[in-house]
């Protein structure tokens, strides 16, 4: 129990380093826009979660705690993939306003 907690958290932090290093380096510098993780720490929670579900499937002798741990992992996907969502409406919502602002002449309808 306390390795898939451990991975669960772990997973997003690391990811959460790499993507930040890779924008950096792709970008040319650092810029603070960098720093934005909301859609790639919002897959990795997922990407825990469902780690999480497939080792509860994986039990061999299921008791009555692990159906509720699996339980729980698949209300956080659940949950998490809602979450995603509104993180990608939010995300597209400042992406769209800030391409509207550094280029006047983009309209958003073409």
């Amino acid at each position: 129990m306390h390795t898939t907690f451990l991975i669960s958290l772990a997973v997003p932090l690391i990811f959460f380093a790499l993507t930040a290093l890779v924008k950096t380096l792709v970008r040319g510098g650092f810029r603070i826009e960098s720093l934005y993780q909301g859609v790639d720490l919002a897959l990795a929670s997922l990407a825990a979660g469902v780690a999480g579900v497939v080792d509860g499937l994986e039990s061999r002798f299921p008791d009555v705690m692990e159906q509720r741990v699996l339980i729980h992992n698949l209300e956080f996907l659940i949950i998490g993939f809602f979450i995603l969502l509104v993180v990608m409406l939010i995300h597209q919502h400042f992406e769209n306003k800030a391409m509207f602002h550094s280029n006047p002449q983009f309209s958003g309808l073409d």
